[in-house]
């Protein structure tokens, strides 16, 4: 990307990309515009999945239930994203990307909000806020507890 274009797409409004609402994964975005982190537990095996899909990654099952979850984890691993791969996200940066190991036990992959990137560590205690970003999708993000 040359300076031109990443200048263009901060003036130009260029748009974030969004996730696409399908039936399979239409609770987990329910769920987040009524403030709730919500996944499938497969009722098969018992597995907590995420990302939503359609059928369980451990045993194949295409049977399960949405559960609510409590929202908080710890951060496992994170990243400082000072470059994004689409230019929506210049006016972001910094943009600390982090996996999430949830209570619950699944990691998700997620942002840092409401946190100076230099304060984040590994191991910090962290809960879910949504931020809407259309009429049908707010998206999970993480804040220090």
């Amino acid at each position: 990307m040359t300076e031109d274009s990443s200048h263009e797409a901060m003036t130009t409004g260029a748009q974030i990309p969004l996730p696409h609402v399908h039936p399979w994964n239409r609770p987990f975005f329910e769920g987040g515009l009524a403030g709730k982190l919500t996944l499938q537990k497969c009722r098969n095996c018992g597995e907590i999945v995420y990302y939503p899909r359609v059928a369980c990654p451990e045993c194949l099952s295409t049977e399960y239930d949405w559960v609510d979850l409590s929202g908080r984890g710890t951060v496992y691993s994170y990243s400082i994203v000072w470059r994004p791969q689409h230019p929506a996200f210049l006016p972001m940066v910094p943009i600390v990307l982090a996996a999430i190991h949830l209570e619950e036990g699944p990691l998700i992959v997620s942002n840092i909000v409401n946190c100076p990137e230099e304060e984040v560590k590994i191991g910090m205690l962290v809960r879910v806020v949504f931020e809407r970003v259309s009429e049908h999708i707010a998206l999970p993000k993480f804040q220090a507890v």
